[in-house]
Parts: structure tokens; C-alpha cells; sequence
């Protein structure tokens, strides 16, 4: 987390609790991270993504680039090389929590899951 993001946080007085999120380069590599692949279909398009970049974009998210869109390494393009348009498809890749953990150590993403477990998700279980 930036180090202006955490001041503003944890230095003024908010009526909620606050969790801060900062993708790394951008939030479409938190996608890509937690790409799995569904079907024979999807695990070509992996493949031929990891050969164009000679390395895992799911285990390197970190190594994407935010600009410009037609970079081979840009975050945005990647993921719909993956996914295509399919917004559904896109969030499904949110959905393993722990592989996300893993795979987020150095784009932001697990930094932010820590955020929403320690701060967001006591708020919940204090009011059961």
C-alpha cells in the first residue's frame, strides 16, 4: 500500500472502516492471477500467453504492464486473451481466495485480502 494511501487512512478519523486496495500495475492483473482454466479452449490460450511472454502471467502478475494497450505485456489485453469479453468469466477468476493469496504476494492482492479480513469482515461477525 502507498505510503500517501495508508496516511490518509490511518491518519483521519472515518464513521467507517476503511480497506485499501492498490492493484499492481492495474486491477486486471488480480484477474489474471486467478485464471484457471475451465476447458481445453482455455488452457490453449494459457499456454500460448505464457509462450508470447515467456514466463506465467498468473504467478508474475506482477511483471504486467498498465500501458500501452497493445504491449504484449499489458494487464488489460492479457486477461481478455484469457477471458475474452466475458464479464462473467472475468469475475469467476476472483473466486479462489487462496490462490489469489498465493499468486498476489507482489501485485497488491493479497495485501488487500488481508486489508478486507482484518478490517472489513470483523464489522460483520461483530454484529451476529
Amino acid at each position: 500500500m502507498g505510503a500517501g494511501l495508508k496516511q490518509v487512512r490511518d491518519g483521519l478519523l472515518w464513521p467507517f472502516q476503511v480497506a485499501v486496495a492498490m492493484a499492481e500495475p492495474e486491477i486486471e492483473a488480480w484477474h489474471v492471477a486467478g485464471f484457471e482454466p475451465r476447458d481445453d479452449e482455455e488452457r490453449r490460450r494459457l499456454k500460448e500467453v505464457r509462450e508470447a511472454l515467456s514466463f506465467d502471467p498468473r504467478t508474475q502478475s506482477h511483471r504486467l504492464t498498465s500501458h500501452p494497450n497493445d504491449a504484449r505485456t499489458d494487464a488489460k489485453r492479457l486477461l481478455e486473451a484469457l477471458c475474452g469479453t466475458d464479464q462473467e468469466r472475468r469475475e469467476t477468476c476472483l473466486d479462489d481466495r487462496a490462490a489469489l493469496r498465493r499468486r498476489g504476494a507482489m501485485n497488491g492482492l493479497s495485501l488487500f485480502l488481508r486489508e478486507i479480513e482484518d478490517c472489513i469482515v470483523p464489522l460483520f461477525l461483530a454484529r451476529r
